[in-house]
């Protein structure tokens, strides 16, 4: 067992399925769910930017002459080609609190000849940095359908905790075989913040975390070329809505501040 710092990414993922709802697409794959946030974690009336669909964020406040803080979160998908980051900087004796994150998932399936099982790649990088006083960020990566195609990045400042034996990077390729018309998920995420997740406190640093996923039929041998990946459609891109979901926000900065979670490290 290990211990590491979780933020914004898997409690995202828990409470996206209570706000966002599926669209009905024609393919026979379901929609895929997308967010990017940045927004005061601590305060339901805070300033907070979200948007539920493919996009970049902004947001920017200060605390008087105390101290400012800043941060930019993004998410994007293509066709099992995905993206999502988050980062931010704080300044001064006493800036505001802050979290930025991207979270996306997505499904696909293999067509083409039925009964045949199918080589899929599905493989992604992503880093995590943490710097100055207060700050902390995570990326988590996951093939939902099976737990040893996991992976995840932290970095945090020694204010803001320890990430134990998590590195701040990775680089991960997962290959199986996959059955004709057989569902499939990954979801990934990357976030970041300035406020400790043990005790509340909240401090000057900067932060950055970005994961980069792709999924794709292995044809080295020549033998699958009948078959071909469909995906959750395309989401259009957003106009950010300042205020929409901010409870949303607020509640995975709460959550997050609970504490440390532990989980064993698989797909090393």
């Amino acid at each position: 067992m290990r211990k590491a710092l979780w933020l914004v990414p898997r409690l995202a993922a828990i409470l996206l399925g209570a706000v966002i709802s599926r669209q009905a697409y024609a393919n026979s794959v379901p929609a895929g769910s997308f967010q990017a946030s940045v927004g005061n974690p601590l305060s339901i009336n805070g300033p907070s930017t979200v948007t539920f669909n493919t996009t970049s964020v902004s947001l920017s406040y200060c605390n008087g002459a105390l101290g400012c803080s800043s941060g930019t979160a993004s998410d994007s998908y293509s066709s099992g080609n995905g993206l999502a980051s988050g980062s931010g900087s704080t300044t001064g004796t006493q800036p505001p609190p802050l979290a930025s994150g991207g979270q996306v998932s997505f499904y696909f399936e293999v067509t083409g000849p039925a009964g045949e099982s199918v080589p899929v790649i599905v493989s992604g990088s992503g880093s995590a940095t943490a710097s100055g006083i207060m700050a902390g960020a995570s990326v988590v990566f996951e093939w939902v359908q099976d737990p040893s195609a996991y992976a995840e990045a932290c970095a945090a400042t020694a204010d803001y905790g320890s990430c134990g034996t998590v590195p701040n990077s990775f680089s991960k390729g997962y290959e199986y075989n996959i059955p004709e018309g057989w569902m499939n998920e990954v979801t990934f995420s990357a976030s970041g913040n300035n406020v400790n997740p043990s005790t509340g406190v909240y401090g000057a640093g900067s932060w950055s975390a970005s994961i980069d996923p792709m999924v794709e039929i292995d044809n080295s041998s020549g033998l699958y070329g009948g078959y071909t990946l469909e995906f959750s459609a395309n989401p259009p891109s957003s106009v950010p809505e300042p205020r929409t979901a901010s409870l949303m926000i607020v509640g995975l900065g709460v959550l997050a501040m609970a504490g440390a979670f532990g989980r064993e490290k698989l797909g090393a």
